[in-house]
């Protein structure tokens, strides 16, 4: 819909979705669509306008002829942790393919309605704040951690609330997930998602198969969801063994922050070997 009007009253959004859309929504669908659309309004009013940075390694690599640099043989590489990549994937598309990659993504997202219980999900999760605290407390480290393993910089540590422990040199990006998990409103749950206490749940705040499993499994506050659509607050699960909290997608950047390589606003192409989840609808 071409004039869409965020700040009318939910009502008559719904009937304006339903007239636009004659024939091919329920009401209940058209009351999703309405939600989905307001949502994405917030979040990507706080972009427009509004300067950022992000940070990010790259790599060349070039053939040598004698003294000459082949000019056609010049690739560049973006970093993706711990590999890297063509840095052509992360180069934005054109505005006709983020146009049809919405109308895929608002499909799909009504195809998928019923098929989850929302009640599952926390509903007091305040994504923003999980997104600013993950900014808060990391940085791009040019230090390595005292095993001389992972980028790390202790100083950007919330030691006042959250202190820094040797067992978390180069393991604590699930530790640090959490802390952002829960300063977005995710309580702590006695023996079962505590740092630290939580050893017979599989150590479920600073071990990643555990916090996976709690959060999806246990409590169903996480929902699976893509690379398209997965915005600030939500996380990104690597194989089950690093954790990462995603702090922008604009529909153009998507960036991530995370600890163990400690990263801050670091730009993420598609991955299909990574997993996305959301905490809302």
């Amino acid at each position: 819909m071409s004039d869409y009007d965020d700040q009318l009253q939910k009502e008559f959004k719904i009937n304006k979705v339903l007239g636009a859309n004659s024939g091919e929504l329920t009401k209940e669908k058209a009351q999703r669509g309405v939600k989905i659309l307001d949502d994405k309004y917030a979040e990507l009013k706080g972009y427009i306008g509004v300067s950022d940075e992000s940070y990010m390694i790259l790599k060349f690599e070039a053939e040598l002829r004698g003294n000459n640099i082949e000019e056609n043989a010049i690739k560049l590489y973006a970093e993706q942790m711990n590999t890297f990549v063509p840095a052509e994937e992360l180069i934005p598309k054109s505005p006709a393919e983020y146009e049809n990659a919405g109308y895929k993504e608002m499909e799909s997202k009504l195809i998928e309605e019923g098929t989850f219980t929302v009640a599952a999900l926390y509903p007091y999760y305040d994504s923003l704040k999980a997104r600013d605290y993950a900014n808060t407390w990391t940085s791009n480290a040019t230090t390595y951690c005292p095993h001389n393993i992972a980028l790390q910089d202790i100083t950007k540590w919330n030691n006042a609330k959250w202190p820094y422990y040797d067992c978390f040199c180069h393991n604590d990006c699930a530790d640090y997930v959490s802390q952002a998990l829960n300063a977005g409103g995710i309580p702590i749950d006695p023996g079962k998602w505590e740092r630290l206490k939580d050893s017979s749940n599989n150590w479920a705040w600073t071990y990643v198969p555990g916090l996976k499993n709690y959060m999806l499994n246990q409590k169903g506050y996480w929902k699976i969801s893509t690379w398209e659509s997965a915005a600030a607050g939500g996380v990104i699960v690597i194989s089950d063994s690093h954790v990462m909290m995603i702090v922008k997608n604009d529909t153009v950047e998507r960036l991530f922050s995370a600890h163990t390589n400690d990263r801050l606003k670091y730009p993420y192409g598609k991955n299909t070997t990574w997993e996305y989840y959301v905490l809302w609808e």
